[in-house]
């Protein structure tokens, strides 16, 4: 467990990205070196080599190392305590295969599944049956065939004793191909064939040193070849080694008269003293010996190795690293020192292109072949304008001086003074010159200028920067506020939107009409078919700005900014904007490829020229940039993209097609890798999620991608790589992930779980319905209750308000009749106590009736029906009346069949007949009351007619409304409210027949 937790720390702190460092160019190379300052785990390189996917492996005291341009990962030998695996040799069998060998002799393979610890293949006391050796030159030999080929014992035994012998020295044996070997022994040199065992020479048993080149074994001492040997015969004797070496052997003894070779393949390398030589073959029997670079400035070489695809070479230390050395691009070898020296002085300043050839500086002239031309009267202060025009006149300015001058720069005329800072000059189709200051456009006419436009601006500190003819008289005017479009024949001008608040810089103009136009901060665009299009930056936005843009002749758009150059096929921007490239690729150039330094210069005109032949030059804050376009070379991502590393939840796992994670797992992490030794800006690594996401995103720069809790599902990781230049050329590579549900999520749980879920729900439904119609039952209670309380509370208010006047009627009345009784007549008494009387019965009979009437609303209130006589119910009327109607001056009669009978309760009946006769009372004088009772159809009609007031059509539909205790505001309306009630209990209907002044009848009709 600790040592996997080690290893995991180990990983992680390895993943970053190594720092770049600058060493002096004169030796023609660029030098980045790699240190534990930036990655390396271990300063201690014992040897380099390159697998057949591109990936570099050092050799180092902790381990196997490999590195993939970006990030280091550390792999352990299992048997050995972690970091102190000593490796010193690695090498390649023939199917590529990665072997490497520590320092113990034991011979481990590496597996190809980024596993961290592989296991040995071979060890000591596993050699004879294993014999498989590694020498220094990283070759893997099988001495199967040497040790079993033999005729008899005492020949297997010598074998046996060579091969132990090789096995504790394998940097002495040689493989001419996977039968035939080299090797040296006691100062002797013998030789296989694959099957027999000869001797070949006897070594002189000084420092010479054996390498093989084209199937050939040459010994070396030292500048001398003593010999060459093939198929096991001597070719050659004595000779020199030709070429570079025999030249600069007095530089060699400066470097300490050293000589060693490193070998890989078919390269092999001589360190002499602290010069870099590479050898070739040179005839039959010779050899030839390349300079190539001055070591001295790298201490403690142990190893040398090149790759040819890259041509890239590589130098491991002892105690210092690693480094990688590349061609300067950049290097302007052959020139003269004044010119490399004036080149370099010149930081700032504007470029003009003189007759496709020569390029002209305000302070000197120059040719792509490093001819100087120095100018005589070179102005000591920037320009920011010079032009060659097409009658070879050259075009200056200071400040806001015109000036003319020759092809050698001398000064031929001064026109007069414009009104501002001369910025740039054009010629329009025609070739009429133009000058463009900061504030105006003028116009050469003779031999001065005329003002044709003063450009509009936003604010005093906005001016001109640059312009451009676009054809049809009109001309677009970049400025530090935007650009403008003018039309010089209709004197118009317009502000082009697009660019409304930006710093515009450049203005690029093909030869078809497209347009490209740079900006300071805001990136560039491009006028493709009359419609303007916001180009993608590069994957860093390094260009947000963009100084100046340059064609070549195979039709690539060079584009130098603040943070390095970049190269992009105009073909390539064509497509992107017609839409049938889905992204657009930048290979960039920097510090790394041999620039002095990233910053190129603009804010004059120009700030970059390219001759016919495709000589470059630019403006550098580390003077200027020069190179051929057509021979830059482009080291373009080739590498296969692979995943380096797995783990999910602190746990590793093993690589493959196919990634099968845990339910329920909380982080994953993915490290991707891609070989690529060249520029970092250069490799453009995208990544998506299917199932997931459709969005293509950067992979990040350490390489890791980290998908947190996907759900449960079949996800594709796919990645993609863009290869270079081309309409969607990608390389793609896809990973499944397979994330299971949890056991409770799967279908042989979720189907009887949803069996119970439904049977539950259905319980629980049948449950919900009861409950919420109770609920309901219970609201309709309540609200019938609170109807109920406030009702009562305002019939007990109405039922007091209606007592007090009979109460205090009868009050004032007995007290009258108590006081002056004495007084009274016997006529007087009778009619007081009558009165008492009527007061009394009112009361009591208002009582009865309210009591039948609140019972009625509870739902305990039941109906007793019965079969009953009518007539014996209308005579109870008549009697209880007739003393009060005759009281009034009125008279009361009723009229029913002796049969007639009713099925209803006769108390409720009483009730409502009683009321309906005592309103009918109450509104008569002097007049007739009359109650009938007949059977009318399925009903049986009890009529109350009476001569009285009558009632309006508004009274009459208050009596018939079917009002809420809410809405009662009187007693009347009460016993109204009694009369419709108790009838609605009856199942019986109410109707009125009325006119005013003539009397009312009522209408009672219930079932018979």
């Amino acid at each position: 467990m600790i040592k996997k937790a080690i290893s995991i720390i180990a990983i992680l702190s390895l993943s970053v990205t190594p720092a770049l460092t600058q060493s002096d160019s004169s030796n023609g190379y660029s030098v980045q070196h790699f240190t534990d300052e930036n990655g390396l785990p271990q300063n201690s390189v014992n040897d380099l080599l390159f697998d057949n996917d591109g990936y570099l492996w050092l050799a180092s005291q902790v381990g196997l190392v490999c590195f993939n341009g970006n990030s280091f990962k550390l792999y352990y030998p299992n048997d050995k305590p972690v970091m102190e695996s000593n490796v010193r040799l690695l090498g390649k069998n023939d199917k590529g295969s990665l072997y490497f060998q520590t320092d113990d002799h034991n011979l481990y393979c590496y597996p190809r599944n980024n596993r961290q610890y592989v296991a040995p293949v071979i060890t000591p006391s596993e050699a004879m049956k294993r014999p498989w050796l590694l020498n220094g030159r990283k070759q893997l030999f099988d001495f199967s065939p040497f040790l079993n080929n033999t005729k008899n014992a005492a020949g297997a035994a010598q074998r046996q004793k060579i091969f132990r012998y090789l096995f504790a020295n394998n940097r002495n044996f040689y493989a001419v191909d996977s039968a035939r070997l080299y090797y040296t022994l006691n100062d002797s040199l013998f030789y296989y064939d694959g099957s027999q065992l000869s001797a070949v020479a006897r070594l002189p048993g000084g420092k010479e040193q054996c390498l093989l080149l084209d199937k050939k074994f040459f010994v070396l001492h030292q500048d001398s070849v003593l010999a060459v040997y093939a198929d096991g015969r001597q070719l050659t004797g004595l000779s020199l080694i030709g070429g570079d070496l025999g030249r600069e052997l007095a530089l060699v003894k400066k470097g300490g008269d050293s000589y060693r070779l490193y070998s890989c393949g078919r390269t092999t390398h001589l360190l002499a003293g602290r010069r870099l030589y590479r050898l070739t073959a040179a005839g039959d029997a010779g050899l030839n010996a390349a300079f190539l670079v001055d070591l001295s400035f790298i201490p403690n070489i142990s190893a040398v190795e090149y790759n040819a695809g890259l041509d890239l070479l590589l130098v491991a230390t002892h105690t210092e690293g690693f480094y990688f050395l590349r061609k300067n691009r950049f290097l302007r070898s052959g020139w003269p020192p004044a010119l490399r020296q004036k080149m370099d002085r010149h930081l700032f300043g504007p470029l003009a292109l003189f007759k496709g050839r020569k390029i002209l500086t305000d302070k000197f002239i120059f040719t792509p072949e490093g001819q100087l031309i120095p100018i005589k009267d070179a102005v000591a202060i920037w320009q920011r304008a010079l032009y060659a025009d097409r009658k070879d006149r050259v075009w200056a300015a200071w400040y806001d001086r015109p000036r003319r001058l020759d092809s050698a720069m001398d000064l031929v005329s001064e026109p007069p003074a414009l009104d501002a800072t001369i910025v740039d000059y054009k010629e329009d189709a025609e070739g009429r010159l133009y000058c463009l200051t900061e504030s105006s456009l003028w116009q050469l006419q003779g031999d001065s200028f005329r003002r044709v436009f003063t450009v509009p601006r936003l604010t005093s500190r906005d001016v001109n920067e640059s312009f451009a003819w676009v054809g049809a008289h009109r001309w677009w005017i970049a400025g530090t506020s935007g650009l403008l479009e003018y039309d010089e024949e209709r004197n118009e001008s317009r502000a082009i939107p697009e660019f409304t608040g930006m710093h515009v810089r450049a203005i690029h103009p093909f030869k078809d009409g497209n347009i490209l136009v740079g900006t300071y901060g805001q990136g560039y665009f491009y006028f493709y078919h009359n419609r303007w299009v916001r180009m993608p930056l590069d994957k860093n936005g390094f260009l947000v700005t963009a100084h100046c843009f340059l064609e070549d002749r195979s039709g690539n758009i060079w584009i130098p900014c603040n943070k390095g150059l970049f190269k992009v096929p105009r073909a390539d921007m064509d497509a992107w904007c017609e839409g049938s490239n889905k992204g657009l690729y930048y290979y960039y150039y920097g510090r790394q490829d041999g620039l002095q330094t990233n910053e190129f210069n603009g804010g004059f005109n120009s700030a970059g020229v390219i001759t016919p032949g495709d000589f470059v030059a630019l403006s550098s804050m580390k003077g200027m940039v020069c190179f051929f376009a057509d021979s830059l070379a482009t080291d373009f991502p080739h590498g296969a993209i692979d995943m380096r590393h797995v783990e999910t939840d602190g746990t590793i796992l093993e690589n493959g097609d196919t990634i099968r994670l845990k339910a329920g797992y909380n982080s994953l992490l993915v490290e991707i890798s891609c070989p690529y030794l060249g520029n970092p800006n250069n490799l453009y690594l995208q990544y998506e999620v299917d199932g997931l996401r459709d969005e293509w995103k950067p992979v990040p720069a350490d390489g890791i991608i980290t998908l947190n809790r996907l759900q449960a599902g079949r996800y594709t990781l796919r990645v993609r790589k863009v290869n270079g230049f081309g309409k969607n050329n990608y390389q793609y590579r896809e990973w499944e992930l397979i994330i299971p549900p949890y056991f409770y999520k799967t279908t042989w749980f979720m189907l009887p779980l949803a069996l119970a879920v439904i049977i539950l729900l259905f319980l629980l439904i049948r449950l919900r319905l009861k409950l919420v119609e109770k609920k309901k039952e219970i609201g309709v209670k309540a609200e019938k209750l609170q109807s109920a309380v406030v009702s009562r509370e305002k019939l007990i208010s109405l039922v007091i308000h209606d007592l007090r006047s009979p109460l205090r009627f009868l009050t004032l009345l007995a007290g009258d009749l108590h006081d002056n009784q004495s007084s009274l007549s016997a006529e007087e008494i009778r009619d007081r106590t009558y009165w008492v009387k009527k007061g009394a019965q009112d009361i009591y009979n208002f009582s009865e009736d309210f009591l039948l009437w609140v019972t009625s609303q509870t739902d305990q209130f039941s109906i007793s029906k019965q079969q009953f006589a009518v007539r014996p119910l209308l005579q109870e009327i008549f009697d209880f009346f007739i003393e009060q109607v005759q009281q009034k001056g009125n008279s009361i009669s009723y009229e029913a069949a002796e049969d007639l009978s009713i099925y209803s309760d006769p108390h409720m009946l009483l009730t409502i007949i009683r009321n309906l006769v005592d309103n009918a009372n109450k509104y008569t004088s002097h007049g007739t009351i009359k109650i009938t009772a007949r059977i009318e159809g399925p009903s049986v009609l009890i009529s109350v007619a009476d001569t009285g007031k009558g009632m309006s059509p508004q009274q009459v539909a208050a009596f018939l409304g079917d009002d809420s205790l809410d809405n009662l505001k009187s007693g009347s309306q009460l016993g109204h409210k009694f009369i419709f009630d108790l009838t609605q209990r009856l199942n019986g209907t109410l109707s009125v027949k009325s006119v005013e002044q003539k009397g009312t009848t009522v209408d009672l009709r219930l079932p018979y």
